[in-house]
């Protein structure tokens, strides 16, 4: 009598960008876009061995997120075409992306353990990865570096590091454009010289709530941006430093779809030198508010840069004493 054939486990069925994948994962082929939210996930796709991810990798945890995946398996990944995502995670390395040369964007978001990215591209050739598309670093609560980063030097799109209380910037020390916006907020850092090779911002330059600076160092060699945002940093005592070199704002990312230069509640700020004044034609949009200790010395852009920008343009309100009103 013939046996009767075992059943065969069910394969395990991978989430993929508008698709679900099942069945036979042995391909990376074309166009797949990995979305894992479970070990078992991330241990199918380590059994594919796959080098190049042709799309999106995404490893996101949805449910029991008590303890973090361990992604050491993905080795051979080199290449991925799309985005690496990394979100709502609790990894506290990023162990097993060591051979990642490149990505197109990168995302790393939620994860409350993370404490490096230097595990990310760490047996690679930095210089390789010199242009992404975007960058999104937020709510890390532990993340120190962005050190898997070094070596970027172009950013086609949007940056966004936001809400990392430990962060510092050194893995950006290599990055001279950014083509879109830039947002540093709600961060605890003492410096931005790091970014010292930065040159152009393409859309908005936003430094807020960044409450640990005191000056703007580091920005100076920028001679270029869309717009400018500084509020909400409490010991900003100065521009010292930085964007005194900006000499054209175009007005992308202005906020409010006006204000091509914003200066906001910044509590300790006493003086604008260095401000960039050069940037500023008569048809701009300034506006610098609820800043209680400026211009006590009455020394807010006065004399030359006020004779070139229409009044009707400006917006000075509810700084400290002597200041136009």
């Amino acid at each position: 009598q013939t046996p009767t054939p075992t059943p065969e486990e069910p394969p395990v069925v991978i989430d993929v960008t508008n698709k679900v994948i099942s069945g036979d994962l042995s391909s990376c082929g074309a166009d797949k876009s990995f979305k894992l939210t479970t070990q078992a996930e991330v241990d199918a796709l380590v059994s594919m061995n796959c080098e190049v991810i042709y799309g999106d990798l995404e490893i996101a945890c949805t449910v029991n997120c008590l303890t973090g995946f361990d992604i050491s398996g993905l080795t051979n990944i080199k290449i991925i075409t799309g985005a690496l995502k990394l979100t709502n995670n609790r990894m506290q390395t990023l162990a097993g992306l060591e051979n990642v040369q490149c990505f197109c964007s990168l995302q790393i978001t939620g994860d409350t353990e993370l404490l490096s990215t230097s595990d990310l591209r760490k047996n690679t050739n930095y210089m390789i990865l010199i242009n992404v598309k975007s960058i999104e670093v937020k709510n890390n609560q532990k993340l120190g570096d962005l050190d898997g980063l070094a070596g970027i030097q172009n950013v086609t799109g949007d940056i966004a590091i936001e809400d990392l209380p430990e962060i510092t910037f050194d893995g950006l020390s290599h990055l001279t454009t950014v083509n879109g916006n830039f947002r540093i907020e709600d961060l605890e850092t003492t410096s931005l010289l790091p970014l010292a090779g930065l040159t152009r911002v393409g859309g908005a330059l936003a430094i807020m709530s960044v409450d640990q600076l005191t000056s703007l160092e580091g920005l100076g060699d920028i001679t270029e941006v869309g717009s400018i945002d500084v509020r909400s940093n409490d010991n900003l005592v100065s521009f010292s430093g930085g964007l005194g070199a900006v000499a054209t704002i175009t007005g992308q990312g202005a906020f409010s779809g006006k204000y091509y230069v914003v200066v906001y509640s910044n509590e300790a700020l006493t003086t604008t030198d260095s401000f960039p004044m050069n940037g500023i034609t008569v048809d701009d949009h300034v506006l610098i508010r609820s800043n209680p200790v400026l211009c006590g010395s009455a020394n807010l852009l006065m004399n030359s840069f006020w004779s070139g920008v229409g009044a009707d343009t400006i917006v000075i309100r509810s700084n400290g004493n002597s200041c136009p009103s």
